[in-house]
């Protein structure tokens, strides 16, 4: 569909790509190094689709750091709650007895996970700044969402302490660098490598300290591009558009990971469409 600005192409998880041929991430092409395929999201998260041929050696040990934390920390009870592929699943979680004055935790423990109640963390961030209008007076503001999956009730709370507490820490870096990794992929599997401008996105990606929160953040309710109402069966829901910004097309990408638990909704501006690009995009209505 096309409304306006914005045009459309749904992505599905089990897309089949062709072979990029080169590392998307520095443009080094074969046959001068070996190149090695691109998850497009996260095998470990339930991702399938992949792009062949698209990361060289050292930006397969970026992502890898990313995907890692993010299956490791992130995500690691969600994986486990789903039944998702896991090569050591975990037998403990980590409890902590209190927290220091500046809420950091002290006395940390190890709780069998049928005492441990699972729990899912994500920062809920503030739109995109390239995407804010200083002159509304309601912007949207970064916040903590989580869910619980079993309620203390349901749990045999077999510990030490009974005033022991469940928590769950995340690196906010970590969790943009993922988002932007997956619309990034995302984006060259809808339009091709070439279709738009990836500096800035490759830079939030792979290089340490890249201020990300103008082109990476949340969503206001008004701005969700998904199909109201419907009922979520997948487990990521994601969709690429054209937005105009500045008097130019970007390509942006709406992502809701763990969709099925009514997760926020991210949007990742992730660069400026070539005119290829753009026509690619306003070709899926």
């Amino acid at each position: 569909m096309n409304l306006g600005n914005r045009s459309y192409i749904q992505i599905k998880q089990s897309k089949a790509n062709a072979a990029i041929g080169r590392c998307i991430y520095c443009d080094i092409h074969e046959p001068n190094v070996k190149l090695g395929r691109e998850h497009i999201v996260p095998r470990s998260l339930g991702g399938n689709a992949t792009l062949p041929k698209a990361s060289c050696r050292k930006h397969e040990d970026v992502t890898k750091k990313i995907e890692l934390y993010a299956a490791r920390k992130m995500f690691q009870h969600v994986r486990l709650n789903l039944g998702l592929r896991m090569k050591q699943p975990p037998t403990h979680f980590k409890a902590v007895a209190n927290f220091g004055k500046m809420g950091q935790p002290q006395n940390e423990f190890l709780v069998p996970i049928s005492d441990h109640p699972g729990l899912l963390v994500l920062a809920d961030f503030q739109a995109p700044k390239i995407l804010q209008n200083p002159l509304l007076l309601r912007q949207k503001q970064g916040s903590i969402w989580f869910k619980v999956f079993e309620k203390p009730s349901k749990l045999k709370i077999n510990i030490p302490n009974k005033a022991s507490k469940f928590y769950h820490q995340i690196a906010v870096d970590y969790q943009a660098k993922l988002l932007a990794k997956i619309a990034f992929c995302l984006t060259i599997s809808a339009v091709g490598l070439d279709s738009f401008n990836s500096q800035k996105i490759k830079e939030i990606i792979c290089e340490t300290g890249s201020d990300w929160t103008s082109f990476v953040g949340g969503t206001l309710e008004a701005e969700i591009e998904f199909e109201k109402g419907k009922v979520i069966s997948a487990l990521h829901r994601s969709v690429v558009f054209s937005r105009v910004i500045n008097s130019a097309p970007y390509a942006v990408v709406q992502l809701q990971l763990f969709a099925l638990y009514d997760t926020p909704i991210f949007t990742i501006v992730v660069g400026e469409l070539t005119q290829a690009g753009f026509d690619k995009i306003t070709a899926f209505k």
